[in-house]
C-alpha cells in the first residue's frame, strides 16, 4: 500500500464525545450548538411512551423551519421496502421512521444516527443524513430500518448556518440516551 501513501491523511481526525444527554419523558430533544466542529454525529438510543413516528426539524436564521424541506428516505422491514422521495417546499418536517401500518411501537427501543456536515458554514441549505433501526412489534425478528438524506432551505434567498436540530415523536414522550460527537479537522 505504499503507493497509496500520498492519498491517506497524514494526521488523524477523530470523533470526540462532546456531550451526553439523558432525556426522560421529553416531548422534544434539541441540540442548539454546532459551532465547534466541522462534522457532528448524534446517536439516539430511545424509547417512546406511545406508538409513534420519529420526526425532526432544523433551525436556521433564528427559527425552527416549518417549510422548505426536501428529503429522500428508504424504510425496510424483513418483508417490505418503502422508498420515499419527497421534494417539497411545503414539508413541515421530516419523518425519519415509517408512518402508516408499521410505526415504531410503544416502549420499544429505537436507535438513530444523524450526521451533520459543515453545519457552521453559512449556506442557502443545510443537510443531514441518517440511519436507524427499531422494533415494530413484539416477538423476534420484527425490526425495521431507515436511512435517508434531507436538506432544508433558508427562508427566501437567505443563508444560514445550522443553529439547531429538534428530534420528536408524533405522539408520546422520549426517554433514553443521546450521544453527541464532533469530528476534529483532518490534516492532509
Amino acid at each position: 500500500m505504499s503507493n497509496l501513501s500520498g492519498l491517506l491523511p497524514a494526521g488523524g481526525g477523530a470523533w470526540t464525545l462532546v456531550s451526553t444527554m439523558t432525556p426522560s419523558a421529553a416531548s422534544t430533544i434539541e441540540i442548539t450548538d454546532f459551532t465547534a466542529y466541522k462534522q457532528y454525529k448524534v446517536i439516539y438510543s430511545l424509547k417512546c411512551s406511545a406508538t409513534h413516528t420519529v420526526r425532526f426539524k432544523m433551525k436556521l436564521n433564528g427559527s425552527w423551519r416549518s417549510t422548505y424541506y426536501a428529503y429522500r428516505s428508504n424504510t425496510s422491514t424483513s418483508t417490505t421496502n418503502n422508498d420515499r422521495n419527497v421534494s417539497s417546499t411545503n414539508s413541515s418536517d421530516v419523518n425519519a421512521s415509517q408512518t402508516g401500518n408499521d410505526p415504531a411501537k410503544a416502549d420499544r427501543l429505537f436507535n438513530f444516527e444523524f450526521l451533520f456536515t459543515n453545519p457552521t458554514e453559512t449556506l442557502d441549505t443545510q443537510q443531514v443524513s441518517w440511519k436507524g433501526i427499531w422494533n415494530i412489534s413484539g416477538g423476534d425478528g420484527w425490526l425495521q430500518s431507515s436511512d435517508g438524506i434531507a436538506t432544508v432551505r433558508a427562508a427566501g434567498s437567505g443563508v444560514s448556518d445550522l443553529e439547531g436540530f429538534r428530534l420528536y415523536s408524533s405522539s408520546g414522550t422520549l426517554t433514553g440516551t443521546v450521544y453527541i460527537y464532533g469530528l476534529t479537522a483532518m490534516e492532509i
